[in-house]
């Protein structure tokens, strides 16, 4: 894949006044890993081209992080609320795929798409693990950063399943030590000070 020096809309972009967030929505399948070779190359572009803060999702998990240039990049924040057993319709080709007729409900659908529960996504606590990025910015450039530790509540089986809390100080601790652990091959140093994840 080749990514231009600098695309049209940065060019664009810059004319705004302050920082420039990017958001890349990808889904590398690599457990943990931040996918293919590509999106590394493409979140760098993006802070080379003048992005302060690069944000990426889509693949339902927590991927790690790092600073380029002073510009932090996630390169998957997963989930901030995650009710996908929630949802009311799915289509009928979803049903047919799974040998339900097409009445069939999308609680239905989903339980046989994760044979009750036992696999996918919404069957792996680490899953509804995720931080929320806070950043502060001057001159267009990112001053203070901090994690906030949240958790998604995998263990309760009411409403409040899949929605967001701040973590709990072990489960805060887990989030670090994962996400310290899955970034140091970028070079990444992680801190954990006051139930917080910090760049060291």
């Amino acid at each position: 894949m080749t990514i231009p020096d600098r695309p049209l809309a940065f060019t664009m972009a810059q004319r705004l006044p302050s920082a420039l967030p990017i958001g890349i929505h990808a889904k590398p399948h690599a457990p943990f890993d931040i996918g293919a070779a590509f999106l590394r190359q493409l979140a760098h572009a993006c802070v080379d081209a003048g992005a302060c803060a690069v944000f990426g999702g889509g693949a339902h998990e927590l991927r790690p992080t790092e600073l380029y240039r002073g510009a932090p990049i996630f390169y998957s924040l997963g989930d901030f609320i995650y009710q996908g057993m929630r949802v009311k319709f799915l289509p009928a080709d979803f049903m047919e795929k799974y040998g339900l007729p097409d009445n069939a409900t999308a609680k239905e659908g989903l339980l046989a798409r994760s044979r009750g529960g036992k696999i996918g996504l919404q069957s792996q606590r680490c899953n509804f693990l995720t931080v929320i990025p806070k950043i502060s910015f001057r001159d267009g450039e990112a001053a203070s950063m901090e994690m906030l530790p949240v958790d998604l509540a995998f263990e309760r089986k009411d409403l409040r399943n899949g929605l967001p809390r701040k973590a709990d100080d072990k489960t805060a601790a887990e989030i670090f030590e994962r996400l310290a652990s899955i970034s140091e091959p970028l070079g990444t140093r992680l801190a954990f000070r006051n139930s917080r994840i910090l760049f060291a």
